[in-house]
C-alpha cells in the first residue's frame, strides 16, 4: 500500500515540474506553444488528465465491461492517445451508451469514463487560509464570488492568470475547474493562487484520508487496512508539515 501512495506523490511532483498553462487570448493571456517534437502519428503519447469520480474498468477484447474498482477523487493517470487523440471507445454499459478513455495507473492500462476526468489539468488543493477562499467568476477580485472553497478541495488547476484589472499589487489568479452538482459536469472558474497549492504529499495525504474515511464505516474492511491507511495519514502528515 505504501508502495502505491508512494509512486504516487512522485508522479505528481515529476508531473507539475514539466505541466505549464496559461490563461487562453480571450482572458488576458497567450497559452504557451509545446516544443515541437517528430513522432509517428500511431505513437501512444501520455498526457494527463485528473479523475474526479466513478470508477476505473476493465474493457475485454470483446468490448466488455467489467468493474475493476472506485477511484479516489483527485487522482492523477497517465492518459493514452490515438493519432494525437485520447484513446476511447463508446459502449454499452447497462441501459446507457458512454465514452470510455483509456488509462494507465499503478503500470495498468484501464479505463475510466469520459465524464470523470479533466483532461490537460493538474490536481491542487485549497489551502488553510483562516479566512473565505472564494471562487471568482473572472480572474479579477471585483468579479461575482458567492462560491466558497472549503480547504483541502482538491480542483482541477487549468493556468495562471494575471488579473484583468492593472492592480497595484499585481494579484495573480488560477484558472480552475471543479465538479458541479450533476456527475460529469464541471464549472469553470478562478480563484486566488496564494490560496492554492499543489504539494504532492499533502495531496496525497487528502487521498489517503479520504480512502480512509471511506473503508471506516463498512463492515467487511479487514482492520490491517484500516491501520495501514492510518499510518500513511500519520507519514503523510508529517512530510507536508501539517
Amino acid at each position: 500500500m505504501k508502495n502505491r501512495f508512494t509512486v504516487g506523490v512522485f508522479a505528481v511532483c515529476v508531473f507539475a515540474l514539466f505541466f505549464a498553462s496559461a490563461c487562453s487570448k480571450d482572458q488576458g493571456g497567450k497559452r504557451a506553444s509545446p516544443k515541437s517534437t517528430k513522432k509517428d502519428e500511431n505513437t501512444v503519447t501520455v498526457p494527463h488528465g485528473v479523475i474526479f469520480s466513478g470508477a476505473l474498468w476493465n474493457i475485454s477484447g470483446s468490448d466488455t465491461v467489467s468493474y475493476f474498482s472506485e477511484v479516489i477523487p483527485g487522482t492523477m493517470v497517465e492518459v493514452s492517445t490515438s493519432n494525437g487523440n485520447p484513446e476511447t471507445k463508446k459502449l454499452q454499459s447497462g441501459d446507457e451508451t458512454k465514452d470510455y478513455i483509456r488509462v494507465k495507473i499503478d503500470d495498468m492500462y484501464l479505463w475510466v469514463d469520459s465524464d470523470s476526468i479533466v483532461l490537460d489539468v493538474l490536481p491542487y488543493y485549497v489551502l488553510e487560509t483562516g479566512t473565505d477562499v472564494f471562487f471568482y467568476e473572472k480572474p479579477d477580485a471585483d468579479a461575482p464570488h458567492e462560491k466558497r472553497l472549503l480547504p483541502d478541495t482538491i480542483v482541477a488547476f487549468v493556468g495562471q492568470c494575471e488579473n484583468t484589472r492593472e492592480y497595484a499589487e499585481g494579484q495573480k489568479f488560477g484558472h480552475i475547474k471543479v465538479p458541479a452538482a450533476n456527475p460529469g459536469e464541471y464549472e469553470d472558474g478562478y480563484v486566488r493562487l496564494s490560496n492554492i497549492d499543489n504539494s504532492a504529499a499533502h495531496l496525497a495525504m487528502i487521498q489517503v484520508s479520504k480512502k480512509y474515511a471511506q473503508y471506516s464505516g463498512r463492515g467487511d474492511v479487514p482492520v490491517e487496512i484500516l491501520n495501514e491507511l492510518e499510518d500513511n495519514i500519520k507519514e503523510l502528515q508529517s512530510w507536508s508539515g501539517r
